[in-house]
């Protein structure tokens, strides 16, 4: 039985296909659900779905964290996107205001429970006045529809000088390039839409924005033997014998801070 979000399905998903846009290089997922099919399922799903099973961050968290440090040595207010159970901001010290938004009911209740402070369900239905010195968006971008109306959303809640700091999949990753929907990022049904570094930089032009950070890694967390694993894989999904979600052994992820181009550096 098909999964979404770590649940059987209880809806029909139609089969779908990867098309890319040969102008900015996104893939996109087709056909999807409505929005209010995805957001039911959201809601519904558990707490341990996206979580490291350990004590410490996800790699993704890891690399965001250290950018976070990096460029913020003051006080600042943070609203995480997505927090599910807030492994992210519960690591950072506590001059940091933690503000989240979550769909998963668990996931939200084991995230106030770590003194973060949950600011609505959807992201489309909290109050416009908030506003923070960085927003963070931890493999949720691959999860909108439309991801260049999701940055531009979220412009909307930064204060001046603020920041977007985005991790997903990178779409322009040599491995996923020859797999195509073969690759293992794009065999979730949550995910539906996946942007590369060529996209980010034709979104920056078109709409003034600027990198100040970015950061290409790989997703697993690799030794000598899931290596192999994951190069056999890749060798066996490219010619067609297995259709296989193996751990990428290449940078398939990039987190990037961004920025509109009018404002000042960071502190």
């Amino acid at each position: 039985m098909n999964s979404f979000a770590g649940k059987p399905l209880m809806v029909s998903f139609a089969e779908s296909s990867l098309y890319k846009c040969n102008d900015c290089s996104m893939l996109a997922r087709h056909p999807v659900l409505t929005e209010a099919q995805y957001n039911e399922l959201y809601a519904a799903s558990d707490a341990d779905v996206w979580s490291s099973n350990s004590l410490q961050l996800r790699k993704d968290q890891k690399i965001a964290r250290s950018i976070i440090m990096s460029k913020y040595q003051n006080c600042c207010s943070v609203l995480d996107i997505g927090c599910y159970t807030g492994d992210l901001l519960a690591s950072l010290p506590d001059r940091f205001s933690k503000n989240a938004v979550e769909m998963s009911e668990n996931a939200s209740r084991v995230a106030a429970s770590k003194a973060i402070n949950i600011v609505g369900k959807n992201l489309y239905e909290i109050d416009t006045d908030f506003k923070f010195d960085l927003i963070v968006a931890i493999d949720v971008i691959e999860h909108t529809v439309n991801p260049a109306e999701f940055l531009l959303y979220l412009a909307g809640f930064l204060k001046p000088n603020g920041a977007i700091l985005i991790s997903t999949g990178n779409a322009d990753n040599w491995v996923w390039q020859r797999t195509k929907n073969k690759f293992w990022y794009s065999s979730f049904y949550e995910h539906i839409s996946f942007i590369g570094q060529t996209w980010l930089e034709a979104f920056c032009d078109d709409n003034g924005y600027s990198v100040i950070n970015l950061r290409k890694f790989c997703y697993a967390e690799l030794n000598f033997k899931s290596f192999i694993k994951a190069f056999i894989g890749m060798v066996l999904t490219i010619f067609g014998f297995k259709t296989q979600r193996f751990s990428n052994f290449s940078k398939d992820h990039f987190c990037f801070l961004i920025k509109a181009k009018n404002l000042t550096e960071l502190n």
